[in-house]
């Protein structure tokens, strides 16, 4: 589900990699590596929602078939209630039934601050190689 509502960057949509076509309903995004489909997505016109995720193998394929489906919003956002998921080379199916979600409270930053304690020494190993860790030196 966080895939499905982080955005087109998630699903590995990009505006350079994706054949975008308008149909009556849906807006149809298609992206292709050498030639062979790789990533479907259908998003209903109306709604501005995903209704269709499908993943391809290089052979083109099937791998997973998702279609999300009875939309309702839900503190502020549209969610799905209705999952179908196909993995036809599996030969497995499941359909889902959501309940209303309950989306997480927002954590206040000062809940991931560490502590300063005596003795302790905080490295950004983003700036400081692995041999400032005592721990890290000689590897």
């Amino acid at each position: 589900m966080r895939r499905i509502l982080a955005g087109p960057e998630r699903l590995g949509l990009s505006w350079a990699a994706a054949e975008m076509t308008i149909e009556p309903e849906l807006y149809r995004f298609r992206v292709e590596l050498v030639g062979s489909p790789y990533l479907e997505a259908a998003v209903d016109r109306r709604q501005v929602a995903i209704t269709l995720i499908r993943r391809y193998d290089v052979l083109g394929r099937t791998v997973t078939e998702v279609r999300m489906g009875d939309y309702e919003e839900a503190d502020g956002l549209l969610f799905p209630h209705r999952l179908m998921v196909r993995r036809p080379l599996h030969g497995t199916e499941a359909e889902l039934h959501l309940g209303r979600p309950r989306l997480n409270k927002p954590i206040p930053r000062e809940a991931f601050q560490t502590p300063e304690l005596p003795g302790w020494r905080r490295v950004d190993l983003d700036r400081q190689p692995l041999d400032a860790v005592e721990a890290f030196k000689g590897e």
